[in-house]
């Protein structure tokens, strides 16, 4: 699909509604519709999480976008969860799983943060692509470690 060269300006409406992330479960919602490049944009997501204690935390969330461009229309969608461990101030993980229905393609993001000390961290990070249509086979993964660590004279 082309974008005929040129300047656009969007006009679209939005509506939010959330309820207070602080409680053991909250909820939040997104619509919004109107102008995208050369054609209109109309948005739904969803998402809500749940506390299961202090400790742990589970997030679902979905999108849909329903879009009319020139004479082509689509729908995307992309659904997604995370996962939030903290196992103590200084050490906590996160987890996060996506898949959309363009590219039926699983995403795994995983980071582990740890803080030695105030001022000093060290991450972990694992992404991991997936092929839903091939039994889910390995398209691409990366593992990433990073050290900051502060020195004071």
């Amino acid at each position: 699909m082309e974008i005929e060269k040129g300047e656009y300006s969007w006009r679209y409406y939005a509506l939010r509604a959330e309820t207070s992330s602080k409680r053991p479960v909250s909820f939040s919602m997104d619509a919004e519709t109107g102008d995208f490049w050369n054609g209109t944009k109309t948005s739904f997501e969803a998402g809500g999480t749940f506390k299961v204690s202090k400790f742990y935390s589970l997030g679902l969330e979905a999108l849909t976008n329903s879009i009319d461009i020139g004479r082509r229309s689509f729908t995307p969608k992309e659904f997604s969860t995370r996962i939030v461990v903290d196992i103590t101030p200084n050490l906590n993980s996160r987890t996060f799983v996506q898949w959309n229905n363009e590219t039926e393609v699983v995403n795994v993001n995983f980071l582990l943060h740890y803080i030695p000390k105030v001022g000093s961290d060290v991450y972990f990070v694992y992404n991991h692509l997936l092929d839903k249509d091939n039994r889910y086979r390995t398209l691409q993964n990366t593992g990433i470690l990073k050290v900051s660590y502060m020195l004071r004279f």
